[in-house]
């Protein structure tokens, strides 16, 4: 059975060489952009947890805040302050 394009062409040794050492860069790359990226991400994480512990804070605060007026205007409501005429 005869190949449609001919028979393989040998590839230079050069160009083996060339196509390993290629490979190994680029895994060395990778390896070296990962672990940059991966220090980003922990300092990014880092940042986002000290935000939101600040967030949590903050809307504690609010819902207190929110729950005290809901207090008031129930108790004004139970003993009939918030319905008198001339308040609004």
């Amino acid at each position: 059975m005869s190949l449609p394009y001919g028979p393989p062409v040998k590839v230079s040794p050069f160009i083996r060489a060339a196509r390993y050492a290629l490979l190994v860069a680029g895994i060395f790359y990778g390896i070296s952009k990962q672990m940059l990226y991966n220090s980003l991400e922990a300092s990014w994480r880092r940042e986002e947890a000290e935000r939101q512990k600040k967030r949590d804070i903050e809307n504690a605060k609010l819902r207190a805040k929110i729950a005290a007026e809901e207090r008031e205007v129930v108790r004004q409501m139970e003993s009939g302050e918030l319905f008198k005429p001339g308040r609004i």
